[in-house]
């Protein structure tokens, strides 16, 4: 009994760490839409096409506690309900709709193709200025040992998919 009481959780293997950042950005399940709910506050995040549960890209920008945009692109056609992250403003700005009246859940019926932003400002919706992709000078890295064997730290060619 005594040893019950010194148990902790085990967090074994880095697909475990890829899944729970995942899903502290986004969570999508029973056909809920979930953005940043496990991020802590002080945390600023940005994501570009995360695939949500379903034929569903995910893109989002919370900035200083605050989410600026969300753009979603449905690779089918599906239906979705968006836990509204704008809560306290009376309306979100979605780039086909116009205005949206606030509720506690927005939802959307998507055909293959379709592609909407929400944000709660017509100015983010050029959201191009938040998320510029970054370009990378990473490089592999080459160790040679003595016995002659070698090791690459990182890859010495991207992956083709």
């Amino acid at each position: 009994m005594e040893c019950k009481e010194k148990m902790y959780p085990v967090l074994e293997g880095p697909a475990l760490y890829l899944l729970l950042v995942c899903e502290m950005l986004l969570q999508s399940h029973n056909g809920i839409l979930r953005f940043f709910p496990a991020l802590p506050d002080e945390k600023d995040a940005t994501f570009l096409d995360l695939r949500a549960e379903g034929p569903v890209l995910v893109s989002a920008a919370r900035i200083k506690g605050e989410v600026h945009f969300i753009k979603i692109r449905a690779l089918a056609n599906v239906k979705w309900r968006i836990l509204n992250p704008w809560q306290d403003k009376d309306f979100i700005y979605s780039s086909q709709n116009g205005r949206i009246k606030s509720e506690k859940y927005i939802e959307f019926n998507f055909t293959s193709g379709d592609e909407i932003c929400l944000t709660s400002s017509e100015k983010d919706l050029d959201y191009s200025a938040i998320i510029t992709p970054r370009k990378s000078n990473a490089q592999a890295r080459k160790i040679n040992f003595d016995d002659g064997m070698l090791t690459w730290l990182g890859k010495p060619e991207q992956s083709v998919y």
